[in-house]
């Protein structure tokens, strides 16, 4: 009893009131903050390197390499969906980077060609297959109730 009254005189404002529950002193927080941390994340999927095309930069017939990423929404750092795919290509000779967006019609049926073979990868479906898995039992149960 001596700890709750010690509790109950230490109140401020930003506390609402005491509960006890089993003999265990409960507060309830009037202005209760919590932090999410969301967002959305790339990771590298592929890179390969082409022949044939020539840089748009320097006009040299080097190889390109062309890198795709994946790209996907997370909550606490947990992968929840797939967003999409991207990618850039990159000239070995002089570095010059391009987005699909800038690149020539030979060097895009490249990239498109490397895209599709690419598949998006199962992980970044693990934060809905986590909540599936954690509420699954629960919705089972209630309706074989």
């Amino acid at each position: 009893m001596l700890h709750l009254i010690q509790l109950k005189e230490g109140l401020n404002k930003d506390f609402d009131q005491i509960n006890i529950t089993n003999g265990t002193p409960f507060i309830n927080l009037k202005n209760f903050n919590i932090m999410i941390f969301y967002g959305s994340r790339s990771k590298h999927l592929k890179t390969e390197r082409v022949t044939g095309p020539t840089c748009q930069h320097c006009k040299n017939q080097a190889p390109i390499n062309i890198t795709i990423f994946g790209k996907y929404a997370h909550l606490y750092w947990i992968p929840f969906f797939p967003i999409g795919k991207t990618g850039v290509s990159e000239c070995t000779h002089c570095k010059k980077t391009l987005s699909p967006k800038e690149m020539d019609n030979s060097l895009k049926r490249k990239y498109d060609e490397i895209d599709s073979f690419i598949k998006t990868p199962f992980w970044f479906w693990s934060g809905i297959i986590l909540i599936l898995f954690l509420f699954l039992p629960t919705i089972i149960m209630t309706i074989f109730r």
